[in-house]
């Protein structure tokens, strides 16, 4: 997720009189409570989905390699859709 979000943030088109604003206060944080939740939320969510394909897989009779593989795989897949919606829920904002 890392090198997702600085690829997305470093293509984000710079705010219009970002040089002429005075600096941010240093107790002002970056993120908003509001947030703050949604990434709780949408790792939750991820959390609980990969430990399902987990149960799933070895329920089923799946090898270490197979399990592994299957919750690797979830994990990545299920990293796509909130990559693609973070933006959307950041205009949001504006």
């Amino acid at each position: 997720m890392g090198p997702t979000c600085s690829i997305v943030y470093e293509n984000e088109p710079m705010e219009r009189n970002t040089m002429q604003r005075p600096p941010r206060i240093m107790t002002d944080t970056f993120l908003n409570g509001r947030e703050l939740l949604i990434s709780i939320v949408q790792g939750l969510v991820i959390t609980a989905s990969v430990l399902f394909a987990y149960q799933l897989t070895v329920q089923a009779g799946g090898s270490e390699e197979k399990t592994r593989t299957m919750v690797f795989y979830h994990a990545d897949f299920c990293q796509h859709p909130v990559e693609l919606c973070q933006p959307l829920v950041l205009l949001q904002h504006f």
